[in-house]
């Protein structure tokens, strides 16, 4: 889980006050930037609370104000963990529409939910909303508040104003008033069908344990052979999670090409041969030799060590009398990663970058999407960095997840030739 509120809404939805006066509302629109009302600040020097974070008393600048709109962008000097912009929705057709909306009126300054409908376009761009009636209205400490549209699944405006002649009716200002803000970049935290480095070792989530295990067995053994199907993420074990830790502990990384040849040392080294298979694949005899070559270099040196990886299936044609004994003390063979590890790839590197979420249960429909079979990890992989590319403000979204085809989409894509092979993520 990556406990985000529920409803997106509440990790987005500022108060505005000055001093213990409330002055309306706001919401994140992008990372520590926040759309209310050019009346809700007015000449104040406003503070922004976060009441569904429980959060109170952050210090805000004003970036840009448009009178004529009645759009003021503020930046917040230090958001609060757990904020996040909410999901836009820039386009679309929005009439008859069912919305919410809180605001703050000054007798309940904790908030107040009103549901309407949404009516449709009028002059200067905004949009006039029909409220339900029978509870509360939309009134003063209401302006700057976000519209959620249920039927789209995301914010479609900003309340304004309210109209004197008839207690039921307000007005929004679209979303696309507020500015460039919404589509703001932001980091993409996913490989897609790319392997990690050793540049990307903060991204790489979900295998401390078996980095743990992995570099238990280099500090054993002068040779350890990580081997699994494709897609398994071998090069990323090695590359983000082998290498920088034992660099930090001072081993020099040297990577060696199959027809290298194997340096002298005179300091901890750590050689490492990715994707041996090739090298089998291209001659199974000298592949032979190579091994038998680095299993020689080994032994001459108590500071050199080396880490291959290679396809499970690779292995039978390494195996002959000569090199079996070696085989056996050096294979290990890197297990599928677990619900709980996958769970951590998924959903940290988003929370790492800042100001990119999950909508609540769309992790979790990933995870129920993934299978245990081969070559599945970098399919999910490729999922999530299109579901970056396809994303609303700063979520992920069912919709784009639903439109991709899901994980089982994009196997299927796969198997029907449509995808690269996953050699960069062995």
């Amino acid at each position: 889980m990556n406990g985000l509120a529920t409803d997106p809404l509440d990790s987005a939805l500022v108060r505005l006050r000055d001093g213990r006066r409330v002055l309306g509302a706001g919401f994140l629109i992008a990372p520590g930037v926040v759309a209310t009302c050019v009346h809700v600040i007015g000449d104040a020097e406003p503070m922004a609370d976060f009441p569904l974070l429980g959060s109170q008393g952050h210090a805000v600048e004003v970036l840009e104000r448009d009178d004529e709109l009645d759009v003021a962008i503020l930046r917040l000097a230090e958001p609060p963990s757990g904020a996040l912009p909410v999901p836009a929705r820039i386009n679309g057709e929005v009439r008859d529409h069912r919305f919410r909306t809180v605001g703050f009126p000054a007798d309940l300054p904790e908030g107040v939910w009103v549901t309407g409908r949404l009516i449709g376009a009028q002059g200067r761009g905004r949009i006039q909303m029909a409220q339900d009636t029978g509870h509360w209205q939309i009134e003063p400490g209401f302006s700057g508040a976000p519209v959620w549209d249920e039927e789209l699944a995301g914010v479609v405006g900003m309340v304004v104003t309210t109209t004197a002649r008839n207690a039921a009716t307000a007005h929004l200002v679209p979303t696309t008033a507020l500015g460039d803000a919404w589509t703001a970049p932001s980091r993409n935290p996913y490989r897609g069908l790319r392997s990690f480095r050793q540049e990307d070792v903060e991204l790489f989530r979900g295998r401390d344990t078996d980095i743990d295990r992995l570099r238990e067995l280099v500090d054993r053994r002068d040779l350890v052979a990580v081997a699994g199907p494709s897609g398994s993420g071998k090069s990323s074990l090695v590359h983000a999670g082998l290498a920088p830790r034992l660099e930090a502990a001072g081993t020099r990384i040297v990577e060696l090409g199959a027809h290298d040849e194997i340096p002298e040392v005179t300091t901890d080294t750590l050689l490492v041969l990715d994707q041996f298979e090739e090298a089998v694949v291209e001659n199974p005899v000298t592949a032979r030799e190579r091994i038998a070559e680095l299993t020689g270099a080994l032994a001459r040196s108590e500071r050199l060590r080396a880490v291959l990886t290679l396809r499970s299936r690779s292995l039978d044609d390494l195996i002959t009398r000569d090199t079996v004994d070696e085989l056996n003390r050096s294979v290990w063979f890197l297990e599928p990663m677990s619900r709980a590890q996958l769970a951590a790839a998924i959903e940290e590197p988003a929370a790492l970058v800042g100001g990119l979420a999950f909508e609540a249960g769309l992790a979790q429909r990933i995870l129920d999407d993934t299978s245990d079979e081969p070559g599945t990890l970098p399919l999910v992989s490729l999922v999530l960095e299109q579901l970056w590319e396809n994303r609303h403000g700063a979520w992920l979204t069912h919709q784009a997840y639903d439109a991709l085809g899901r994980v089982p989409g994009a196997l299927s894509r796969h198997a029907d030739g449509s995808l690269p092979e996953p050699d960069d993520l062995d």
